[in-house]
């Protein structure tokens, strides 16, 4: 892949300066176009037809990512914002975090995530919650500031990697805790007793009693 930007969720391009731009690649699960209401044509031609939640490239791809997903919830059959945005389905929040998944997986190591997202329906916090990278810095805009532009950075070489030894450090200590929790031997009768029992459970220490 000689294309350095991918922009998941192309639409019809509107914010790019170069709708053209050689630099990037521009996916979208849409090919059509449609005349809105006050007569102008709304264009939607992606380089590639792909769902964002499992895109055709290889891990580490892109140094820069661009998600701008659908953010509407409902609309009218025949609504042009249906039209221009998009809209999500009743499985949005599985969806959106494949999304993010999927938008880590093929960013290489320190590349950057520009999120895109209008809270007309859905708070933007309820959103980055579906992220597995916590978000850096963030700036609402618009006429009502409900648009917000989000930067994320992928850490590491190994992010996967990563979380998946987060996930067992934290099953791991689920165990001392229910090992804890269910110690039957308390050689002193008291809460003193349950607490050197739970240090020496999360240091590995057994009683020898």
């Amino acid at each position: 892949m000689d294309k350095s930007i991918l922009d998941m969720c192309c639409g019809s391009r509107m914010f790019w300066f170069d709708r053209a731009d050689p630099r990037a690649v521009f996916v979208d699960i849409r090919s059509e176009s449609y005349t809105l209401c006050d007569g102008r044509n709304l264009d939607i031609r992606p380089d590639i037809v792909a769902d964002f939640r499992q895109l055709p490239f290889a891990d580490n791809t892109f140094q820069i990512v661009v998600f701008d997903p659908p953010h509407l919830t409902h609309c009218g059959p025949e609504g042009w914002q249906g039209k221009k945005y998009g809209i999500l389905s009743k499985s949005w929040k599985d969806d959106l975090t494949k999304g993010f998944a999927e938008a880590f997986r093929v960013l290489r190591a320190g590349g950057v995530l520009i999120f895109k997202w209008n809270e007309v329906h859905i708070p933007t916090r309820d959103i980055i919650k579906l992220s597995p990278v916590p978000p850096i810095f963030g700036h609402p805009s618009g006429k009502r500031a409900n648009t917000n532009w989000v930067c994320f950075q992928k850490p590491g070489k190994n992010l996967m990697a990563q979380l998946a030894a987060a996930e067992a450090q934290i099953k791991d200590m689920k165990e001392v805790l229910r090992g804890i929790h269910n110690t039957a031997i308390d050689p002193y009768g008291s809460r003193a007793g349950i607490a050197i029992a739970a240090k020496r459970a999360v240091l590995g220490v057994t009683y020898a009693e």
